[in-house]
């Protein structure tokens, strides 16, 4: 059975889970789909999608009568955007590109893609940039379509961070002298029932902690800097391996060993 693609906490944090498509079959598939639905954005978190990056330098004809292409300027150009600004290729950058869909020659919506370029599989991301990606997204794009290699590593990492910066921010908002303590494994085995496999890896559990220790320093992630030490890195790696075989039907019986609380003090 084709697994379920949808990752939903909340109606206004609802992800759409895509693996990059590998074959142009598969990548006009794709774009007939976005093309088709709903959402404002796609988020693209490997380098894997140039299949389809590669389809839209001409019109791309899709189902139903429907074309897609990149934003054009003045000049025929395909401008984007890079964030941060200067940032040169070949490092880990953000690419803002917009998707421009047609029927019968009238524009009739645009969508906006952030491509994270440099995002290698079995390396965690740098911190900054990806808090850099998370606030250009808002809550009210729902739904919005992430892309990894594998539709559950990276696209976990993505989604985790950004709902929970929401979450943190939104009791942050409603009671300003309140001490959210977030549990990330649970976040984790919420995804994990609505869609199998995410964050499968130590270096995505890992990219989760740093990410959110990096945004809330403000507050001072206390439990973070005190506990972050080669054997919590252990520990985590641990946790991730045999912790959700256990909990998940695998044959390997090792208890699991949950990473520390994080606890945000205003």
């Amino acid at each position: 059975a084709e697994p379920n693609r949808t990752i939903k906490f909340h109606e206004a944090h609802d992800y759409q889970v895509e693996a990059c498509p590998r074959t142009r079959q598969e990548s006009l598939q794709f774009l007939s789909n976005l093309a088709q639905g709903r959402s404002s954005l796609v988020v693209s978190l490997s380098d894997e999608g140039e299949h389809w990056w590669k389809l839209l330098r001409d019109v791309t004809p899709l189902d139903h009568g429907l074309t897609m292409e990149w934003e054009k300027d003045a000049a025929g150009h395909h401008p984007a955007e890079v964030l941060p600004a200067g940032t040169a290729s070949g490092a880990q950058r953000i690419i803002k590109r917009i998707l421009v869909v047609k029927q019968g020659g009238q524009e009739v919506r645009r969508i906006n893609q952030y491509h994270y370029e440099g995002w290698r599989a079995e390396t965690i991301p740098d911190p900054a940039r990806l808090n850099l990606l998370i606030d250009q997204i808002k809550g009210e794009e729902a739904p919005i379509v992430v892309q990894c290699a594998d539709g559950r590593g990276a696209s976990g990492v993505f989604i985790a961070c950004h709902w929970l910066k929401y979450k943190v921010e939104d009791k942050k908002i409603k009671d300003p002298a309140t001490v959210p303590k977030i549990k990330i494994e649970k976040i984790i085995l919420q995804m994990r029932t609505m869609r199998s496999g995410m964050v499968h890896e130590p270096t995505h559990l890992q990219a989760i902690y740093k990410t959110l220790a990096k945004r809330f320093t403000p507050y001072r992630a206390v439990a973070l800097a005190k506990a972050w030490t080669p054997t919590t890195v252990k520990n985590i790696s641990k946790f991730a391996l045999n912790g959700f075989w256990a909990w998940w039907g695998g044959k390997k019986t090792v208890t699991p060993i949950p990473p520390p609380p994080v606890i945000l003090h205003p």
